[in-house]
């Protein structure tokens, strides 16, 4: 992080931010210096590091992920994800007046990954947005385990074909984990040509985009997510 780091040009600031580190619960701190790569923020609560975190800046409607990859006495620095080009268009403004780049929230809370094409889960991540989920957009099967091991995802959310490559495989290699025996993995697809059986087969749930609309499928993330933290 640290090379990395040094090759933006990183400004420093002093804007109050709302940090939460559940939904329920929300406390005050701010952003002391912000790159292209991430951003520090100051804040008396204990975060632990690798933690993925959502930051929203005031005015903006584009949230962006971060993971925790520095702690220090008086808070922590996180990291920016992936980022597409209204994310990196966003940051290009903030950078020469940093004033400017208030943050108004970061959340820390479980993540839906969409394992998808560009496009083809547009309006689940919509409704994931409306819900207060944080989601991770997952574009290439070769990414898949990195990125859970990286960021705290409680549910992965596939298509059945991403990037011309069948998900079966890599959506079997994930449930082949010890610690992802009873992890909840979905396909959600308008495709008619996807072989259900096979991923039933494997205890991987089902939802095809013909009798299950976006607001079902989330209320059915958000009940297992229950379940699984009584």
């Amino acid at each position: 992080m640290k090379n990395e780091r040094r090759r933006y040009m990183r400004v420093s600031v002093e804007v109050d931010v709302d940090v939460s580190v559940q939904i329920s619960k929300k406390h005050s701190g701010h952003v002391t210096d912000i790159s292209e790569a991430g951003l520090f923020v100051e804040t008396s609560n204990q975060l632990e590091e690798g933690s993925f975190v959502v930051i929203k800046f005031s005015g903006q409607k584009i949230m962006f992920g971060a993971t925790v990859c520095r702690l220090a006495a008086n808070g922590f620095g996180a990291e920016f994800g992936s980022m597409n080009e209204a994310h990196r268009e966003v940051i290009s403004r903030f950078i020469p007046t940093p004033k400017q780049a208030k943050v108004s929230s970061v959340v820390q809370m479980p993540t839906v990954m969409l394992l998808c094409d560009e496009g083809s889960h547009s309006i689940l991540a919509h409704e994931l947005k409306e819900a207060e989920l944080a989601f991770l957009e997952v574009r290439s099967i070769d990414k898949v385990i990195s990125s859970m091991d990286r960021f705290d995802v409680i549910c992965v959310v596939s298509d059945y074909i991403v990037g011309g490559e069948n998900t079966l495989s890599i959506l079997g290699k994930i449930l082949e984990q010890e610690q992802h025996r009873n992890f909840p993995v979905i396909i959600y697809s308008g495709r008619y040509d996807v072989p259900y059986e096979k991923f039933e087969e494997l205890g991987i749930k089902c939802f095809p985009k013909s009798n299950t609309t976006p607001k079902n499928l989330i209320r059915h993330i958000k009940l297992r997510f229950s379940e699984e933290n009584k």
